[in-house]
């Protein structure tokens, strides 16, 4: 009989035992099970913005010194100069829970023109009108997973970010001045732009890609006060950008005093405006620059590069 009861006493430790473990497994699975939760809905998350965020600031830090090599260039007259710059199109992620955000860089997707118009003078009365018309750009669509996907382009010589709902916004405009007078005049006008020749191949993925340019051409006009030509009294020289980003430079113009008054931007709200819509249409933004008769010092310079991604 003793021997059945320390039979059964040990039988029923041995189940307490069994339950206790049992009950220990559990909590433990649950302690993982919430910790993993607790990973995948917060602190991933979190660390993929940050990683989101360092991947678009680094592809705007990359289109930003491109264009700054494209000026100095243009700047140094280095024709025949040729520039390379590598644009990271993955992100980093964060193995095995989330890969890397892909990115892809393209010839912008509804294409950008720009339209520069002026007449100038000389000692025999004004010159024929002069219009050049060109396109140059390029865009690096950003594919995040944690944040607003992204748009950062190289239009018309100026650096854009363009996220979908925002406004774009103009992060490095080319080089572009002037000099108004209290009558509204104009006393000097001063701008570059670039021109692209060559397709731009889609590139798209996680790993690096390299754009090269080479400066083949520069066509300068620069007239001061004693130039024989100047800028025809009582005229205008306008500056158009067509463009999808064209909310960036209309906020650019706006916030220039010289070019405040001087701009409108025509075509759907949106585009001026906000929201914007990433390869949604585009719209005009038009930079009127009144001569008057004093306007006697003008610098145009229109630099010419072939352009390849690869």
């Amino acid at each position: 009989m003793n021997r059945r009861r320390g039979r059964v006493r040990k039988w029923r430790l041995r189940g307490r035992r069994a339950q206790v473990s049992a009950i220990a497994t559990i909590l433990g699975l649950l302690l993982v099970v919430t910790f993993i939760a607790n990973y995948l809905t917060a602190t991933l998350p979190n660390a993929m913005s940050v990683n989101d965020l360092n991947h678009v600031v680094l592809i705007e830090n990359q289109v930003g010194r491109l264009q700054a090599l494209l000026q100095a260039a243009s700047q140094d007259n280095a024709v025949l100069a040729q520039l390379t710059q590598p644009v990271t199109l993955g992100g980093q992620g964060i193995p095995p829970f989330a890969s890397a955000d892909p990115a892809m860089i393209g010839p912008e997707r509804n294409g950008s023109q720009f339209w520069l118009n002026y007449t100038l003078q000389g000692p025999l009365g004004a010159m024929a009108p002069t219009s050049i018309e060109a396109s140059s750009g390029f865009n690096v669509h950003v594919v995040n997973t944690y944040l607003p996907q992204a748009d950062v382009a190289l239009d018309e010589g100026g650096v854009v970010i363009a996220q979908p709902g925002g406004v774009p916004t103009m992060l490095d405009p080319p080089e572009i001045s002037a000099v108004q007078l209290t009558n509204g005049s104009y006393a000097s006008f001063s701008v570059w732009l670039p021109i692209f020749v060559g397709n731009i191949s889609y590139e798209s993925g996680v790993s690096t890609t390299e754009i090269t340019t080479r400066l083949l051409n520069l066509d300068t006009l620069s007239l001061s006060p004693s130039s024989t030509l100047s800028v025809k009294d009582h005229s205008s020289i306008t500056l158009t950008i067509r463009s999808p980003f064209a909310g960036a430079w209309a906020g650019f113009f706006g916030s220039i005093a010289d070019f405040a008054s001087q701009y409108t931007c025509t075509g759907p709200s949106a585009v001026c405006n906000g929201p914007y819509s990433s390869g949604g249409p585009l719209a005009n933004v038009v930079l009127t620059i009144p001569t008057g008769v004093v306007l006697n010092t003008l610098y145009i310079q229109i630099a010419t590069f072939a352009i390849t991604v690869q």
